[in-house]
């Protein structure tokens, strides 16, 4: 794999997380869901419940975010790396 499809597999761990979390927000505030002072109402969208997907979304995903997001800075960093290394000795053939 070169190039920047290298970058984008390292990024995925936080992207998906902090996409799924801006989701849940987006759907929390557009579909009319409420919430009182000990639990959430439930929310529902074409008969379906959404509380447990918006449960996730606000709650795990915020807090994966958290050790996804030094995890993919690690995965860019070293995918940085690797391809100065590879630059380097690419120059000193």
């Amino acid at each position: 794999m070169n190039g920047w499809p290298r970058y984008l597999v390292a990024l995925l761990p936080i992207v998906l997380k902090l996409g799924g979390w801006q989701l849940s927000v987006f759907l929390f505030e557009h579909l009319g869901c409420q919430v009182d002072i000990k639990h959430m109402k439930p929310c529902f969208a074409g008969g379906i419940d959404l509380l447990p997907m918006l449960g996730v979304g606000l709650f795990w995903f915020s807090l994966a975010s958290l050790v996804t997001g030094p995890i993919s800075f690690a995965l860019v960093v070293k995918v940085i790396a690797h391809d100065a290394a590879a630059r380097r000795s690419t120059k000193a053939l």
